[in-house]
């Protein structure tokens, strides 16, 4: 939290293992859609339940680092 804060990176990409799909927050669907080519995968911003607490919320949404989480099948 602390570097988020202090840094305020441009986009942030983050790694996750749970349902193949590229989760966007913020302003990075450039950065998915190169992505979705290359793995087939749907890009979503929206996995279909509040998700208060995430990295995506914290800082793509809360913080305007846009963040990409790649659940990795």
């Amino acid at each position: 939290m602390s570097f988020i804060e202090s840094k305020k990176p441009n986009w942030i990409l983050s790694l996750h293992s749970w349902n193949p799909v590229l989760n966007v927050n913020g302003d990075c669907l450039a950065e998915a859609e190169v992505l979705a080519k290359h793995t087939g995968y749907k890009i979503d911003s929206d996995i279909g339940y509040p998700t208060p607490g995430c990295l995506g919320t914290y800082a793509g949404i809360e913080r305007q680092s846009p963040t990409l989480t790649y659940e990795i099948e």
